[in-house]
């Protein structure tokens, strides 16, 4: 498979079917999950077309992610399927949700973790999300950012989760390690997004308001 044969009119299922190689047998740990989330497309896309060994989904309510864990059955009973809690704006859950899973024995080895978790620009209502400022200093940056370290358009949700399986699944993108992908190739990011030294800035800010060195 190659990334070139690819635009914005492919589908995950396309994507799948021309990499069945690189899902049969692994282990995907999936965040935002829940029902008709682009997170949800992908964990039943590679169940669809594909043979993993396991599918680990990660979120915050149970009962939101339980039918997709009934429909990952429906279309491939061969496939295990596991819940982990997860709750992205507190890094009590997420250190919980990483030792969880780093002590199943059933999880020797995560080949694939792919984050569609995340939150968006929101209003601060304290009371209703339950937000406490002293764990992260910006929520959506804690959501957004964080937990990759412990752990509008017209497209359809199956065009949508393309670039992330490519990512995911194309070897040839192995040469080509962080690399920013934009309609499944290789572009340019943002002026803000680019440049070692705010990478290496960013990286810094992150382990010390994480409290935790994460070495490369």
């Amino acid at each position: 498979m190659t990334s070139k044969a690819f635009s914005w009119s492919t589908t995950g299922d396309d994507i799948v079917q021309a990499s069945a190689d690189r899902v049969k047998g692994r282990t995907f740990l999936i965040t935002g999950v829940s029902k008709n989330s682009l997170g949800a497309e992908t964990a039943m896309t590679l169940a669809r077309h594909g043979s993993p060994a396991q599918i680990i989904l990660a979120g915050r309510f149970r009962y939101r992610i339980d039918p997709v864990i009934a429909k990952i059955k429906e279309l491939n009973p061969d496939v295990k399927v596991f819940f982990v809690p997860l709750e992205l704006t507190e890094p009590s859950s997420i250190r919980a949700a990483a030792r969880q899973i780093l002590s199943y024995p059933k999880f020797k080895n995560i080949d694939v973790l792919m984050n569609y978790a995340g939150i968006g620009a929101f209003i601060w209502f304290p009371c209703l999300i339950g937000w406490r400022r002293e764990e992260w200093p910006d929520l959506q940056l804690g959501a957004n950012h964080f937990p990759d370290f412990d752990n509008k358009d017209t497209k359809t949700k199956r065009q949508l989760i393309v670039t992330g399986l490519v990512a995911a699944l194309d070897p040839g993108l192995e040469a080509h390690s962080g690399a920013y992908l934009s309609d499944c190739q290789i572009a340019v990011p943002a002026e803000h997004a680019r440049g070692k030294d705010r990478a290496e800035r960013l990286w810094k800010i992150t382990e010390e308001i994480a409290a935790q060195e994460f070495p490369i």
